[in-house]
């Protein structure tokens, strides 16, 4: 898998998500979550391998991320 670390957010983001954090999973590989453009009822969105995953909100998303093990993109437990 590619290291997107140094990745400019617009070209990661889409036409309907905004690049919001990048996220390295136990494996060091990237995940990347996404903040909609448009007002939906599930706004943030986690990308990581094949998996693509919505939650209503960022609480929701960031709990996910935590109960995953992920951590920042310099190997630190998420807050």
């Amino acid at each position: 898998m590619q290291d997107h670390s140094g990745q400019n957010p617009n070209v990661i983001g889409n036409k309907n998500y905004n690049f919001y954090c990048l996220f390295k999973d136990r494996h060091r590989r990237p995940v990347f979550v996404f903040q909609s453009k448009d007002v939906r009822p599930c706004n943030w969105r986690v990308c990581f391998g094949w998996t693509s995953l919505h939650f209503k909100t960022y609480r929701e998303a960031m709990n996910y991320c935590r109960r995953q093990g992920f951590t920042t993109s310099n190997g630190k437990a998420l807050p």
